[in-house]
């Protein structure tokens, strides 16, 4: 579940909200539009604060297990998710490291170390959130240009952690523009 507020208020109200959200937290309980959860006592919170310009900027960011308010079933179903993102993560990023250290040597990486950091990929997107879907989508085309490169021979590629950043215009060959004539 995920809630986004966005709304104007005075200060008064703003307030009132922030107690009525203080009390819950006291209470161990926290209620937001019909879902009620029993809190932990173990928080992550993040608080910055800016001003610029004339504005001031408050950003308030806390997370706290909820996994008590949930079913057994379900208690062991997040946790056997939580554990199989864990470790997809974990062999992807061997296998980012296998390839990576391939590229940086000076030359292109095999079809075999590409071939697994592609399988190490599917793995962790099939554990991918749908709100992640623009970041795997980007992903998963930095990965195609990189196998692009690979398959043509192009050795014009830095691998970073996120992303395959050409070095010059001529990497990848491009579709020709077609120019407007009158």
């Amino acid at each position: 579940m995920e809630e986004n507020h966005g709304q104007t208020l005075t200060r008064s109200a703003l307030a009132e909200q922030l107690e009525s959200l203080a009390a819950q937290l006291r209470s161990g309980h926290l209620a937001v539009e019909g879902a009620r959860w029993r809190l932990s006592d173990a928080f992550e919170a993040k608080v910055r604060v800016k001003e610029k310009r004339g504005q001031i900027r408050f950003k308030l960011e806390w997370r706290c297990s909820t996994l008590e308010s949930y079913e057994p079933d379900a208690v062991e179903a997040v946790t056997r998710w939580r554990s199989g993102l864990k470790d997809a993560k974990k062999a992807m990023a061997r296998s980012f490291k296998e390839l990576k250290k391939a590229m940086t040597a000076g030359g292109l990486a095999d079809e075999g170390v590409l071939a697994d950091f592609e399988r190490q990929t599917a793995a962790f997107l099939e554990f991918a959130e749908p709100e992640w879907r623009l970041a795997t989508e980007e992903f998963v085309g930095h990965l195609e240009n990189l196998k692009t490169a690979v398959t043509l021979g192009h050795q014009e590629f830095i691998l970073t952690y996120k992303s395959f950043e050409p070095l010059g215009p001529a990497c990848l060959p491009c579709e020709p523009r077609l120019s407007s004539q009158s």
